[in-house]
């Protein structure tokens, strides 16, 4: 019996719906908008903190953040 001939068990489920046909009929999800870097506001900081000593307990203690941190206002829509 050729290839193209045999016939699957019956708690085989069929593949056809996985071919490159039916694959590219599945359309693209929604493109996310990129972020505009022009829109950023830049705000420096008024007392910066001094930087911790390599091996210091600030360092090891992981409590300390940055002062310099960014927050974005980010939507999938309006970028």
């Amino acid at each position: 019996m050729a290839a193209s001939e045999a016939v699957p068990p019956a708690n085989v489920e069929s593949i056809s719906h996985l071919t490159s046909s039916h694959i590219s009929s599945i359309p693209d999800p929604p493109k996310a908008k990129d972020l505009n870097a022009s829109h950023i506001l830049i705000t420096k900081i008024t007392s910066p903190r001094p930087v911790p000593e390599p091996d210091s307990k600030e360092v090891w203690a992981s409590k300390n953040c940055t002062d310099h941190m960014i927050t974005v206002r980010w939507t999938a829509d309006e970028g």
